[in-house]
Formats: C-alpha cells, sequence, structure tokens
C-alpha cells in the first residue's frame, strides 16, 4: 500500500463479488478497523469483508423505522439477516449477486412488504406476494400437458427445493416459467398438484425408483460423447 496523509491506500480493480481481506502492518495481520462487516475465517480469527456491488437494494421513506432488513431467497428468508442503511432519502444496501432469480422482501421494524418501486410481484404457492429480481438471460422450464391441474410448482437445486416458491403459469398448452439461473448442472422437478414428477420430456435423470430428478446443465461447457 502507498503512505498517503491519512494513512495507508491503493486503488485495486476488482471485479463485482464478495471478497476477504486484511492489512499486514510490519508484519502484523489486522482486519480493517473501519469495516464493521466480518467473518469467522475457520481458524478462530476473522477476516474483513467488502462487496463489490452489482445492484444496490433501495427502499425510499421510512425513516422513522428504527430497522429496515432485507431478506429472501438468497439468505433463506432469514428476517434477521442483511440490515440495510439509513440515508436521505430511506435505506439502502449494496450487495453482490450472481447470475439468478431472487425472491425477496423488506422488513421495517418487523412488518414485511414488497418493494414498492419494483412492479414484479409473484405469489408463491402459499399465496403470499414477494418482489422478485433477475440478473441474467432466463431460461424457460415447460411443462407440456397437464391443463387439467390446479397449480404446478417447479422446484429444484437451484432453490434449494422450495416447494412453494415458483408457481409456474399455465398456457395452451401446458406449463412454463422462465426463470434466471446462474450456468451450472441442476437437479429439478415439478410438483403437479401435490404430485412430485421429473420433466417427462427431459431424458437426462439421476436417483432410482422414486427418486429420480431431471437433470439440466445451462450454458454447458463441455459435452460428453
Amino acid at each position: 500500500m502507498n503512505k498517503v496523509s491519512g494513512g495507508w491506500a491503493i486503488n485495486l480493480p476488482m471485479a463485482p463479488g464478495k471478497y476477504t481481506y486484511k492489512y499486514i502492518a510490519d508484519g502484523r495481520w489486522m482486519t480493517d478497523p473501519s469495516n464493521n462487516l466480518r467473518e469467522n475465517d475457520g481458524q478462530g480469527n476473522h477476516n474483513s469483508v467488502v462487496f463489490c456491488s452489482n445492484h444496490i437494494f433501495t427502499l425510499k421513506g421510512f425513516r422513522d423505522a428504527k430497522k429496515v432488513v432485507v431478506t429472501g431467497n438468497f439468505a433463506n428468508w432469514n428476517p434477521k439477516e442483511i440490515a440495510m442503511t439509513k440515508n436521505s432519502a430511506g435505506w439502502s444496501l449494496p450487495v453482490y449477486l450472481r447470475d439468478g432469480t431472487y425472491a425477496y422482501k423488506f422488513l421495517a421494524d418487523g412488518k414485511w412488504m414488497t418493494d414498492p418501486a419494483n412492479p414484479k410481484i409473484r405469489k408463491d404457492a402459499q399465496g403470499f406476494d414477494n418482489s422478485f429480481l433477475e440478473i441474467g438471460e432466463p431460461f424457460v422450464f415447460q411443462l407440456q400437458g397437464f391443463t387439467d391441474a390446479e397449480k404446478v410448482v417447479l422446484t429444484g437445486s437451484f432453490n434449494n427445493w422450495n416447494r412453494t416458491e415458483l408457481l409456474m403459469s399455465k398456457t395452451g398448452t401446458g406449463w412454463q416459467l422462465p426463470y434466471v439461473v446462474a450456468p451450472g448442472n441442476y437437479e429439478y422437478k415439478f410438483i403437479v398438484d401435490g404430485r412430485w414428477m421429473p420433466d417427462p420430456a427431459n431424458p437426462f435423470t439421476t436417483g432410482t425408483g422414486e427418486y429420480v430428478n431431471s437433470v439440466i446443465a445451462l450454458k454447458a461447457t463441455h459435452v460428453f460423447e
């Protein structure tokens, strides 16, 4: 680092993401005294954490609230997960989110609410409204037929097998749901009126007997032949 009038500094170009770091002052390792965001390093000590953000959650108003939290499927819906910072316009929180689809809500002093500035709201299978944020290009999951079904849910390893979050939309020939998922290999199933089933149009599966999941590779980087 370079010595400056107020201490030490260095400018580093960094891609969006989460980074852990420390300073080494004359051989002595130390966390950043001006950064309260830390995590355990697995060795009984702590590292400072910085996020080079690619999205900023904002909630205008509610300046009388004592605490505002944003949570969603990226935080397992933990109501105590990520506290926002108060500013002149309301509340904000810069974050890094990889490509994917994120359901979320705000909690203002414990009161749940969708994002008033985001028109993308979907009901989950329990009838609750959630705000949705998509980063990246969507893949359209489709299930042909079953037009007499009342409810079809998509679930898989990409959303921790949540049974209620991804309610599919009925079309003239079946059901579909555009959904942004980061590149990778995933297992998934459909839940048709409570009955779990693999994708009948997808020949790639894993498991045996009653425990068979469909497998999909999004933005595949290699083909075994």
